[in-house]
């Protein structure tokens, strides 16, 4: 009885917090109100984001390629006797989607491209086709007012490591776990810039996936000729010669394939609705938000002037 009645003791009642609260209502709501506002206004400022979309799906996995693997798993142990390495392709949608992402095609991109400018538009002055400096920059110049022109720091173009993680931040791929297909989506101020960028990245990848291949083709013929003039047995120089044959096959089918790795299946439109920042969701969280700092702020004051006492 003595415990129960300590924890009753300890307790403060509900209701008595409620009464106290009620009698700060004015600044509650008054804190509600400014966060609520606040929220709303920074979600109608914010500039609107648009997500442009393009579905595609892999169009490998046919032909020659899969030639030229039989035939280095059927004689690879021959060919090892003679001392012959069978090279054969690999190319499988993981290591594509992986590709997409990566710093090496999306700096090859940017730079073939040229799309610092687009990717950093409020620091290229499109008048004067020039950068804008930056603050550190701008701090330098001021510094160096009054010395020579030939002495006055240049401009710093952004770097390709920041360029490359602002176009990364605008990418995202998404496998459909129903369909099969994949997503290619791209975030951006601009719409027209969201689609454009989408349409580009598949039919660059498509372009940097079939120059890899040729090129990788052109090199395994030129391996595959001279070992065929390092050796003289006729039935490897005849399984040497039906290789540069499949890989020059695998050149010409190349060089003809405009959608080499990836058939789009819905290319990417201008959207036409924004997809952020969402004005109610933000809203919402501002006066919640607003509604506890109001209520805390309350519950402060009670406990500074000792209205808020255990019963």
């Amino acid at each position: 009885m003595a415990q129960n009645q300590a924890v009753i003791n300890d307790e403060i009642d509900l209701i008595e917090i409620f009464r106290s609260l009620y009698k700060y209502k004015v600044s509650i709501i008054l804190c509600t109100f400014i966060f609520g506002c606040t929220a709303c206004i920074t979600a109608l400022t914010t500039p609107k984001t648009f997500q442009a979309e393009v579905l595609i799906t892999s169009s490998q996995g046919n032909n020659d390629s899969d030639k030229l693997s039989s035939l280095a798993s059927r004689y690879a142990g021959l060919a090892a006797i003679a001392g012959i390495n069978l090279v054969s392709h690999d190319t499988n949608i993981e290591s594509s989607l992986a590709l997409l992402e990566s710093r090496k095609f999306l700096l090859s991109l940017i730079n073939q491209e040229n799309l610092k400018p687009v990717l950093f538009p409020e620091r290229w002055d499109s008048d004067n086709d020039m950068w804008f400096p930056t603050e550190e920059e701008l701090s330098c110049c001021l510094q160096d007012l009054f010395a020579e022109e030939e002495e006055k720091p240049a401009v710093n173009t952004p770097s390709d490591t920041a360029a490359y993680l602002r176009l990364k931040g605008m990418l995202t791929v998404a496998t459909l776990q129903k369909s099969g297909l994949i997503r290619v989506s791209v975030k951006s101020k601009d719409p027209y810039l969201a689609a454009n960028m989408a349409n580009r990245l598949v039919s660059g990848l498509n372009e940097y996936l079939r120059d890899e291949a040729i090129a990788e083709s052109k090199a395994n013929m030129h391996y595959l000729e001279q070992e065929i003039s390092n050796t003289s047995l006729v039935e490897f120089q005849s399984i040497l010669y039906k290789m540069i044959e499949s890989e020059a096959s695998n050149i010409m089918l190349a060089k003809v394939q405009k959608e080499y790795a990836f058939k789009v299946i819905d290319p990417a439109f201008v959207p036409e609705s924004a997809v952020g920042p969402r004005s109610a969701p933000i809203t919402s969280v501002g006066i919640l938000m607003g509604l506890l700092i109001g209520c805390t702020q309350a519950l402060i004051r009670i406990a500074i002037r000792g209205r808020l006492k255990p019963t």
